[in-house]
């Protein structure tokens, strides 16, 4: 759902492969398609105005510029950045991004599999920030 809650992101292979559209919601109509190439896990942007998704084959991340208002324009996509991702079933996120919109966070593969085998989990991670890098006067 986009942040004004007018507009929904989803994957569709209507084409014969995955592809980004976005849709006017509730009342569905207004359809457009966003990615080129190939599509999975949309994603947009705080302020509505981008739309994150991975390519497909996931090896990186891309992003379109929409302007939901009255014509409804999407811009062309372009790389965030290259990279192989783990990817889990269809409808379960591996990746967010920050509410101000400034970071990605994204669960990267390792070079010898697809597969997560680990979750390293750091509790009480700002005290150990602040140890490791106190502030300077």
């Amino acid at each position: 759902m986009s942040a004004d809650g007018e507009w929904i992101a989803y994957v569709s292979n209507e084409t014969g492969q995955n592809e980004i559209y976005i849709q006017r919601f509730p009342q569905l109509g207004e359809k457009k398609l966003v990615s080129t190439g190939g599509g999975l896990d949309p994603m947009w942007s705080p302020d509505g105005t981008r739309l994150y998704y991975l390519r497909n084959p996931p090896t990186g991340m891309m992003v379109v510029p929409i302007d939901t208002r009255s014509p409804v324009t999407v811009g062309t996509p372009h790389v965030v950045f290259e990279r192989q991702y783990y990817r889990t079933l269809p409808g379960t996120r591996t990746h967010s991004i920050a509410a101000d919109g400034s970071r990605l966070l994204m669960i990267k593969t390792n070079d010898t599999t697809t597969r997560a085998d680990q979750l390293h989990v750091v509790l009480n991670w700002y005290d150990e920030l602040r140890r490791l890098l106190p502030a300077s006067e």
